[in-house]
């Protein structure tokens, strides 16, 4: 039975959602890997635009099956085991960030009773903001941009420079430590600018 050009987006984008979410990928990653854009992917998935032959080819060898696969219909048993990778990456995600406040917690207790008599115990919690964001981070990279990355970039820049800071104040004084926060200007930048680069370049 012929298909209209509108039933072969459809089916072609149902197949691309099905494929990718059964290998956990996130749209940005399967761009990257298909030198598009995740808008390109997203307009595909959504049945606005179809790919070329070239890109069907390139998606069927990605995900191990036919070309022809990808224009014919499939039934999933439920939607639930394609999400669960994702939840429980994230999950997963959350229990490492959380694992770096419980090092802080048990740190800090062991510092207050083998060492009363510091007080800057504290420091300890500032020091965990930086090291959650760079675990969140690193795990994002590795599962896909589960979460936007600059805004786990930005809490690792502006904890590091937060704990160089206050480091500095209580336990070794230094003038002019609050200049600190300069190199946060441009690199905030950098962090802000970075995504649209990226795009630019694979355009």
């Amino acid at each position: 039975m012929a298909r209209t050009m509108e039933e072969l987006k459809t089916l072609i984008g149902v197949n691309l959602v099905r494929l990718r979410r059964r290998a956990g990928m996130t749209q940005t990653q399967l761009a990257e890997k298909l030198g598009y854009t995740d808008k390109a992917v997203s307009k595909w998935e959504c049945g606005d635009a179809v790919p070329d032959i070239w890109v069907l080819t390139r998606v069927a060898e990605e995900f191990g099956v036919t070309v022809d696969d990808l224009l014919t219909p499939h039934t999933e048993p439920t939607e639930e085991p394609i999400q669960r990778m994702p939840r429980r990456r994230a999950i997963i995600t959350v229990l490492a960030a959380l694992l770096v406040w419980l090092i802080a917690t048990v740190a800090f207790v062991i510092l207050s009773i083998v060492a009363p008599a510091f007080d800057d115990a504290w420091l300890l919690f500032i020091y965990a903001i930086p090291l959650s964001a760079l675990v969140i981070f690193i795990l994002s990279c590795v599962w896909g941009h589960l979460i936007p990355h600059y805004i786990f970039l930005s809490v690792l820049l502006w904890g590091t420079i937060l704990s160089v800071f206050l480091s500095f104040t209580f336990l070794l004084p230094v003038r002019s430590i609050w200049m600190v926060f300069l190199i946060g200007i441009p690199g905030q930048t950098i962090i802000v600018l970075w995504p649209a680069i990226r795009r630019r370049r694979r355009k």
